[in-house]
């Protein structure tokens, strides 16, 4: 039975590494207390190779030993036994009995585990027979003693045999390494721990984030590109038998003497504890579309990398809305951090944290709160001031290059100056490769210079705060908290000090308005002490440059229109998501609220308001506009700008693959053992033909591939659906989609939900493999019929995605 959890050959191999750093560090995993002297902890994992699996099955084993202080014959005994922990699962990660069990026993049917500390005369020996223990029907592990050769020797040494077919090609797996290294970054970075999988050491992989020194200023307020965390959010008691929080009725009075366990037969064994998060968020040096997010981390290991759920907000209605990124869909997001949240509780797999658990809702306020990241969302909540808050305020754009954002920029051959996120993702997999001249952010910084002297120069003046402070003329002061309210330049024309209008917007050149010196950066006055009372300052926008410019058809006798676009970023606008302004007779201003529902909820987006604008002005200037209708005028002026963004054949085909592409990635990374699925002949071929062509690799890799779920990033669209079918649980519940699958109240629920998905998945390879040959203007009314229901379910299916909105 322990056998049939489907546990990763990763995650049994971090089950070991766990108890391991469990018993060999003082203190918590991940703090850095056992960093400095003292000797190293040696953690050494050794599966067999295939031909020792096929030729000397017998003997192969997969072997797992450490150098720590080891057990007694007594705690090897109670630490054997199923479910049962000697250790507290406040402070440790491993809980050794049953994590420990499903590990072994997914991997083999027999497990020796030897253990020794300094000054024993003997080994304690532990041989666990699964399929004995089985037919017996007990966990009862008896514990013999071996002669020790050197009373100075310490560890424990597994080694599993009777090897289950997932261990056949374990060696071979190369994603495995730098997965693990991902797990045990804290660790391996603080702890003076070694951890060695086919004799290389593993690496750690830490964020590429910018130095704490870095700032931006905005509103004349600094954010660092960092911010540390360590904040009490709670205290309870908790029993360490059976692993619950109890309910807490003397919190805040008077604590018991002896609390009591009400689910323990003989009270368990209860203390009082805090519950501390603490850890760090920044910014990376590069945006990325998946590489981004929060690693949640219990007792040194990471059990989510990357998560995303703190960058959504629950309205008033109980929707759950995306709310980062916003503004650079285009390249991704790049608010990173670590979170060590022990006294939250993980799943029996430890690949999640259970997020319905109300202490998760405590790190939810601690570290982005409850209001709303966006400005004025909702007027019920005062300005988020959270960690991610302030991050938001400071760095949530990357349309403006430069050091107001700390957004590299690439200087062109006639001075235009655009945002460069290629090099600095190209560099980032070199500071992971340990190349020394990339470890600091100071590449990276050059970059932002650069374009930022190159913006300088080209206008003649240094930017203006802003604050409305003093300049900077020098335009470099080492810490990135240059607090110019942008710079002028190509495409880049900031000067808050030049406003004529009177409206905070002056014809187009200012990119950004902030308030004046007095104010907070969340529009409320300040004291001494810079706290806002709540009193209403003028709006704050920022020009949008990829919406700004002129806009004109070449079928009609009328100059082009300059459109001067601003997003808001504070405050309001008071008359609905768009305001307009006639600035000329070709010129108009158009501010725009991002957050708006009319663009957040029902799919608008700002493109089309700009266009429906120059419709609208097109139609009226003509003296004789004959059939040159307002919506004729709309659809020639999408089809010029928006001809890369259009629902057609082509691009619908070009969304599916991507989706699928994604879905396939998801559960193929995950290398889930196929066990008895059965995959058919001509699939094989097709996977041997695709790894040959894309990889060069030859009939092992084959052998490797096939034995897990990573076949599927070589196999074909319909071959996901079958797998699907057989294994929907892999896809739910956050792995690929968000929707629920384990928690719901039965089958028949569990099967519509699978019904759905499937019929999903199904439209969706249909758009990928027969969209482009659907002409819209000759095809069938039920053919293009069948492509709109297949083009929803591609969005329901991007919308349900891990990480969308």
């Amino acid at each position: 039975m322990l056998g049939q959890v489907d546990l990763s050959a990763a995650r049994c191999f971090a089950e070991f590494i766990d108890n391991s750093l469990d018993e060999g560090i003082q203190g918590t995993p991940g703090r850095g207390h056992s960093s400095d002297g003292g000797e190293t902890l040696v953690i050494e994992i050794q599966p067999p190779t295939i031909h020792e699996y096929k030729d000397d099955y017998e003997n192969a084993e997969v072997v797992v030993r450490d150098n720590g202080p080891g057990m007694s014959k007594e705690a090897l005994r109670n630490n054997l036994r199923a479910g049962y922990s000697g250790k507290d699962p406040l402070d440790e990660m491993g809980l050794f009995g049953m994590g420990f069990n499903i590990a072994t026993a997914r991997l083999g049917n027999r497990t020796k585990v030897r253990t020794t500390r300094t000054g024993d005369d003997n080994w304690a020996v532990a041989t666990i027979d699964f399929r004995k223990l089985k037919g017996q029907g007990s966990f009862e592990v008896d514990v013999e003693y071996e002669e020790k050769i050197d009373s100075s020797d310490h560890g424990t040494e597994i080694r599993i045999g009777r090897l289950n077919e997932m261990a056949r090609t374990l060696r071979r797996k190369w994603k495995m390494p730098e997965k693990l290294g991902d797990w045990y970054t804290p660790v391996l970075e603080r702890e003076n721990v070694k951890i060695v999988l086919n004799n290389d050491e593993l690496s750690p992989r830490p964020a590429c984030t910018w130095s704490e020194e870095r700032s931006v200023e905005i509103g004349g307020e600094e954010y660092p590109a960092m911010e540390q965390i360590e904040e009490k959010v709670g205290e309870g008691f908790y029993c360490k038998e059976c692993w619950s929080w109890l309910a807490d009725p003397f919190i805040g009075g008077e604590l018991p003497d002896e609390p009591e366990c009400m689910v323990c037969n003989d009270g368990g064994d209860v203390v009082h504890r805090e519950q501390v998060v603490w850890g760090w968020v920044g910014i990376q040096r590069f945006f990325d579309e998946e590489r981004f997010g929060i690693d949640l981390i219990r007792n040194g290991r990471v059990i989510e990398k990357h998560d995303k759920s703190l960058f959504k907000w629950e309205n008033s209605n109980g929707v759950m809305e995306r709310e980062y990124p916003l503004d650079t869909l285009h390249w991704g997001g790049r608010i990173v951090g670590e979170l060590h949240i022990d006294f939250v509780p993980v799943s029996n797999t430890k690949d999640s944290f259970e997020k319905s658990n109300p202490r998760w809702e405590k790190v939810r306020k601690a570290v982005r709160g409850e209001a709303p990241l966006r400005p004025n969302r909702d007027d019920s909540f005062a300005p988020n001031r959270s960690p991610i808050g302030k991050l938001y305020k400071g760095y949530r754009t990357g349309n403006e290059v430069g050091k107001k954002r700390l957004v590299p920029g690439e200087v062109d051959e006639d001075g235009n100056v655009t945002g460069d996120n290629s090099r600095p993702k190209e560099w980032a997999e070199k500071f992971w490769d340990g190349e020394d001249e990339y470890q600091d952010d100071s590449k990276w910084w050059e970059l932002v210079e650069r374009a930022e002297r190159a913006m300088r120069s080209s206008s003649g003046t240094a930017p203006t705060t802003g604050s409305g402070g003093e300049t900077d003329s020098a335009g470099d002061d080492g810490g990135g908290g240059d607090s110019s309210g942008g710079s002028s330049g190509p495409g880049f024309n900031i000067d808050p000090s030049a406003d004529t209008t009177g409206d905070g917007v002056t014809g187009g050149e200012t990119t950004t308005t902030e308030p004046e010196t007095g104010t907070d950066s969340d529009g409320g006055a300040t004291d001494d002490a810079g706290v806002g009372d709540g009193v209403e300052t003028e709006p704050e926008y920022e020009r949008d440059e990829s919406l700004s410019g002129k806009y004109g058809l070449d079928d009609i006798d009328q100059p082009d229109i300059e459109f001067n676009v601003y997003r808001l970023i504070d405050g309001e606008l008071e008359d609905g998501p768009v305001d307009v302004a006639r600035d000329s007779y070709d010129e108009r201003t158009i501010r725009y609220d991002p957050g708006d529902q009319f663009f957040t909820e029902f799919g608008h987006d700002p493109i089309t308001t700009v266009l429906m604008e120059a419709a609208y002005t097109y139609r009226h200037q003509m003296d004789n506009p004959g059939h040159w209708r307002h919506t004729h005028l709309f659809a020639e002026l999408q089809a010029k700008y928006c001809s890369d963004s259009r629902v057609s054949p082509e691009g619908l085909a070009s969304r599916a693959q991507d989706q699928l592409r994604h879905i396939k990635h998801r559960i193929a990374d995950e290398e889930f053992e196929l066990q008895d699925f059965d995959v058919d002949s001509d699939v094989e071929d097709d996977v041997r033909e695709n790894i040959w062509l894309k990889e060069n690799l030859g009939e092992e890799a084959v052998e490797e591939v096939l034995a897990s779920s990573a076949y599927l990033e070589y196999a074909s669209h319909r071959e996901l659906v079958r797998y699907f079918e057989a294994h929907p649980e892999q896809f739910f519940d956050g792995a690929v989609w968000q929707q629920s699958y384990a928690k719901l109240g039965t089958d028949k629920l569990k099967e519509r939900s699978v019904d759905k998905f499937r019929a999903y998945l199904s439209d969706v390879i249909m758009l990928a493999e027969e969209a482009t040959e659907v002409d819209p203007a000759t095809a069938r009314a039920a053919r293009r019929i069948e492509v709109d229901r297949a083009a929803q379910s591609l969005r329901l299916l991007e919308a349900e995605a891990t990480g969308s909105s």
